[in-house]
C-alpha cells in the first residue's frame, strides 16, 4: 500500500543519508576546533566561545544537509510513488 510504500522509502532515507553525515560531522568538529586554536588567542577566548564556533559549524552543515535529504525525498517520493486517486 502507498502507507507502506511511504514507510519504507522514509526509512531508506533515513539509513541511507545519516550514515555517511556522521564521519563528516566528526571530521570538522576536530578541524573547526583546531583551527580556533591557531588564532590569536585574543579572538577565541574560552572553552565557550570555541563550543559557539564549532556548534555553529555543526548546525550550518546540518541544515545544508536537511535541506538537501527534504529535497532529494520530495523529489524521489514525486517520481516513485503511484499518484493518489
Amino acid at each position: 500500500s502507498r502507507k507502506d510504500m511511504l514507510r519504507t522509502i522514509r526509512n531508506q532515507f533515513m539509513l541511507f543519508y545519516s550514515l555517511p553525515a556522521i564521519l563528516p560531522i566528526l571530521i570538522s568538529t576536530a578541524f573547526i576546533n583546531s583551527m580556533a586554536d591557531l588564532y590569536d588567542p585574543g579572538i577565541v577566548a574560552g572553552i565557550i566561545q570555541k563550543l559557539y564556533v564549532v556548534g555553529g559549524g555543526v548546525v550550518l552543515f546540518l541544515i545544508i544537509y536537511f535541506v538537501y535529504i527534504t529535497a532529494s525525498y520530495t523529489s524521489f517520493k514525486k517520481n516513485v510513488l503511484p499518484e493518489e486517486s
